[in-house]
């Protein structure tokens, strides 16, 4: 998708979580300061992907306080809330796949009146033989996963949902 645009300037402090990149266009997402700090430079630097390709970057050089920039308040009701502004708060937030395409979440979660869904199917399938990260998750919060499980479930209007493991796990 498109690229971020910048919405601070050199010299700006910037707190952890404060947007520093505004989405240009439905396939893009917003970008997040890691920790707080002054902004240094903005400029295209190299990015860790395959084709070693520079993309326009923001600098800061942290501060050591790791001060959070003030968040929106948390939604303490997701089932009540209508999934296009849960949809809106995952694109503002930045919440993107972790595939090579960085694909915004909130795009991957509309998919519209005409594509109706009717089976959400989680995979807690490791792509690897020595890969325990999802059976570990599922042991350790499966609680958690379970309500993002229930909010996806909302956002989808999903009929059913299935979890899929391998058969050797508990």
């Amino acid at each position: 998708g498109a690229t971020a645009r910048a919405c601070v300037q050199v010299g700006d402090w910037v707190g952890k979580g404060q947007t520093i990149g505004e989405p240009q266009g439905a396939l893009s997402a917003a970008v997040h300061a890691a920790s707080s700090g002054t902004v240094v430079a903005i400029e295209d630097r190299p990015v860790a992907h395959p084709s070693g390709l520079a993309a326009p970057c923001v600098l800061i050089a942290t501060d050591g306080a790791d001060t959070w920039a003030p968040l929106p308040p948390p939604l303490t009701d997701f089932a009540g809330t209508d999934p296009a502004v849960l949809r809106e708060r995952l694109r503002w937030a930045g919440v993107v796949g972790l595939g090579g395409a960085v694909f915004p979440a909130a795009v991957k979660l509309a998919p519209g009146p005409e594509r109706p869904i009717t089976t959400l199917i989680i995979n807690g399938v490791e792509c690897e033989p020595y890969m325990t990260c999802d059976d570990r998750l599922m042991r350790e919060q499966p609680g958690r996963i379970l309500d993002g499980v229930r909010i996806i479930r909302h956002l989808l209007a999903a009929q059913q949902v299935l979890i899929a493991v391998e058969d050797d796990k508990p």
